[in-house]
């Protein structure tokens, strides 16, 4: 039986060909359910797939099938192909698969890799060495922030731990930044817990505070040695310049040339170790005066250039052999406290989960590879390799390289039987790399990543390419012809001039696509603005002008959806729009602030609270304006009067006048008193 990995695009049918191969290995045996383990990435997408098996299973199952349901109409001709099982057969064999599953349905084995791996944990917490009763810790900011308190809780009591932490900060204050080092404590903490970095932290957990110290000191003499040769070399030609009383300004470009090249260098300057055009025109275009040089300064450029162009040329050999060490070297030094303080983190991190008795769910992967890479046969597979018999990874693009070093031993255990696997995934749709999800080793199959390179990996590697099949769902069964046109042209377009990576991940990714299924549309829109107009303005005014037009193409609020890069955009948006009258559901639309009356309100209480609030007494006559309470005019007319009749020494005939602005236009208050102070109660 092959390996077999379908490569899809959008709409190519992905999920129904899950459910097809997964009813073909169930019709086999009524109980062969029991086997087969579907792994996808979110619960929702585990839901749905269960759904359609039953739901598919059920039409095929029916006493009086309907050969116009989706099973019978496309399922079941499949079914006859890979089975040659007659229609009759086929229906008789679902009612048992379905049957089986009903009345089994926690032996119904979809589900996400999360609580896959999450089964296996809590079934050898014992072998694995952590407590059988732990609970599972989502919040991974909470134990970060617990850490970071106790750490700093030891300064001034562990003496190399202080020193470090002061210098941390005082590195920060050089490079005028905040001092306060939580923050960047709490950034960099972060990674203890991505899968990615797990093989690069195992490198240096073992090492103390005091080895890093140490090889600060060392990194500190290897710079300095580089800078040192370059600023000696440099400060030849500084002084050849000064001795022969040449002028920077007399050299080809003036301050942006070669005598302000070698000067930065003299100067420790290294930021400028890069030669920009005009030095390189000195040296190989044989450009050397300024416009303005007289020939007396000309003479002397030429009695030195000789020298400059050898002085030039050691730096570049220096560079040649060093310059790549010494950028190594600079962003080792930058990094070599946070990195220091990392392994402290961890260590009180240990203790934090001993002493709550919890796990992270970042660690669940990085656990099982601990021991898939230290055995042929992992003894924590023993029990589930026995269950399951067949495996389907969907959305693999989002798997990660350690959830995939770990599904190897199982998928290599299933092959050697003889057994059918899959995997299904979309190398376009990779949207999870913040996550740990790794795009790469999906256009890489049969090969694997080159971190994943220990002997039983590799071994396991070889079985799935001796059994390896591919195929390409190229056909799109949902989009409009138009939409998948666009997308073929505009994919093939950019590919022409794309790395080689890029072509890995979207080769073949143009679609077949019904002609008849007409009625999408692509509009493309580019915001040309000049230097007096906003872009943000001008794009939500745009937005606007298309909302407007579909509204009379007759397409209702419901049918459209605005994608927006951020979340700040999407809430910039929403507002705009909640302003124009355009009722949206988003999260800040659905916030009670959102809401007009609540803004009213807590206006209105704010003016109550403190007659003074000049913000307040805007916001209220801002909204009986909108609702056409009160008119325009009338503002003006009640913004000169305050102007004139407000007297500094007497805030309440402000007050009063707002007041009686208000009751004119038929909003009454009732003054009350509460400690000396007016408040006031609205009704209509």
């Amino acid at each position: 039986m092959p390996f077999k990995v379908y490569k899809s695009s959008a709409g190519s049918g992905k999920t129904f060909t899950l459910v097809r191969e997964y009813i073909i290995l169930a019709l086999k045996k009524p109980d062969q359910f029991r086997h087969i383990l579907a792994i996808t990435f979110t619960n929702k997408a585990a839901g749905e797939m269960k759904e359609r098996i039953i739901h598919y299973l059920r039409e095929l199952s029916a006493d009086t099938p309907d050969i116009n349901s989706v099973a019978c109409k496309f399922l079941l001709p499949d079914i006859i192909k890979e089975t040659n099982l007659n229609e009759k057969e086929i229906f008789f064999k679902a009612r048992q698969v379905l049957n089986s599953i009903l009345h089994n349905y926690s032996d119904f084995a979809i589900c996400t890799i999360d609580s896959f791996v999450h089964r296996i944990i809590r079934s050898f917490a014992h072998d694995l060495k952590i407590p059988l009763n732990f609970e599972v810790e989502m919040d991974i900011e909470k134990i970060i922030s617990e850490a970071i308190d106790l750490l700093i809780s030891k300064v001034g009591t562990d003496e190399l731990l202080t020193k470090i932490l002061v210098e941390f900060t005082e590195a920060k204050t050089d490079d005028e930044k905040s001092w306060h080092i939580e923050n960047d404590l709490q950034t960099f903490a972060k990674q203890l817990f991505k899968e990615d970095n797990f093989l690069h932290l195992e490198k240096i957990r073992s090492l103390s505070i005091s080895d890093f110290l140490e090889i600060r000191k060392k990194i500190v003499k290897l710079i300095s040695f580089f800078e040192n040769e370059i600023t000696k070399t440099s400060k030849e030609a500084k002084e050849l310049i000064a001795q022969n009383n040449i002028s920077i300004e007399s050299f080809y470009q003036g301050n942006k040339g070669i005598g302000t090249y070698f000067e930065n260098l003299a100067n420790g300057n290294f930021d400028k170790i890069i030669p920009n055009s005009y030095v390189t025109a000195s040296i190989e275009q044989d450009k050397w005066y300024a416009g303005k040089a007289d020939a007396v300064d000309k003479a002397k450029i030429d009695t030195i250039k000789d020298q400059l162009i050898n002085i030039y040329q050691d730096i570049e050999k220096l560079k040649e052999k060093q310059y790549k060490n010494y950028i190594l070297y600079k962003l080792i030094f930058a990094n070599i406290y946070p990195v220091a303080v990392l392994n402290e983190i961890e260590k009180i991190i240990e203790e934090i989960k001993i002493e709550d008795n919890i796990l992270p769910i970042s660690e669940f992967n990085r656990m099982i590879s601990k021991v898939v890479i230290s055995q042929p046969v992992p003894f924590i597979y023993e029990r589930i390799g026995e269950k399951y018999q067949n495996y389907m990874v969907d959305e693999f693009q989002d798997t990660s390289v350690l959830q995939w070093m770990n599904m190897l031993p199982l998928i290599e255990n299933s092959l050697s039987y003889d057994q059918f696997n899959m995997i299904v995934g979309d190398g376009k749709q990779a949207i999870y790399r913040f996550r740990g999800g790794d795009v790469e080793q999906f256009a890489l199959l049969p090969k694997l990543p080159a971190e994943i390179a220990d002997q039983f990996s590799l071994e396991r590697a070889a079985a799935i390419s001796r059994n390896y099949t591919e195929k390409n769902l190229s056909s799109n069964f949902r989009s409009k012809a138009e939409i998948i046109d666009f997308n073929n042209k505009f994919f093939s377009h950019i590919l022409e001039n794309s790395s080689p990576y890029i072509k890995s991940i979207y080769d073949k990714c143009t679609q077949e696509f019904n002609p008849e299924n007409t009625g999408g549309c692509i509009q493309l829109d580019f915001i040309r603005k000049d230097d007096t107009e906003n872009y943000n303005d001008i794009s939500l005014n745009k937005i606007t002008e298309i909302l407007q037009e579909l509204i009379e193409h007759n397409f209702s609020f419901r049918d459209i959806a605005i994608l927006c890069r951020s979340n700040m955009d999407a809430s910039n948006i929403a507002k705009h729009l909640l302003i124009n009258g355009v009722n949206v559901i988003s999260e800040e639309s659905l916030l009670i602030n959102g809401s007009e009356n609540v803004s009213f309100l807590l206006a209105l209480a704010s003016f109550i609270s403190n007659t003074d609030n000049e913000i307040a007494k805007y916001r209220v006559l801002y909204y009986l304006l909108k609702n056409n309470f009160i008119q325009e005019k009338d503002i003006y007319s009640l913004g000169n009067k305050l102007k004139k009749d407000n007297n500094e020494s007497d805030k309440t005939i402000h007050t009063n006048i707002f007041i009686k602005y208000l009751k004119e236009n038929n909003f009454n208050f009732i003054l009350t008193s509460l400690s000396a102070k007016p408040v006031f109660e609205l009704f209509e």
